[in-house]
């Protein structure tokens, strides 16, 4: 249903989100439920998320690097 109201809403020249008041959020309500040891480990769970995905950010620079010709890349 949210997909056709938001390509009804591009055709249208704008979506128009407000009539869907009666679909609640999935997580609305996420932080307001978590304690405060959980709210911890979700932060810490995040921040290794992001960097690990620095890893593999840096490692896709340097194959691509290594991959052309050109060999003039900077990190």
């Amino acid at each position: 249903m949210g997909i056709s109201v938001l390509i009804k809403g591009c055709l249208d020249g704008q979506p128009n989100m407000d009539d869907n008041d009666s679909l609640p959020l999935p997580f609305e309500d996420f932080y307001l439920t978590m304690g405060e040891n959980n709210l911890r480990e979700s932060f810490r769970l995040l921040a290794c998320f992001k960097k690990d995905m620095h890893k593999v950010e840096t490692y896709l620079r340097v194959a691509n690097c290594r991959r052309s010709l050109d060999s003039n890349c900077t990190l």
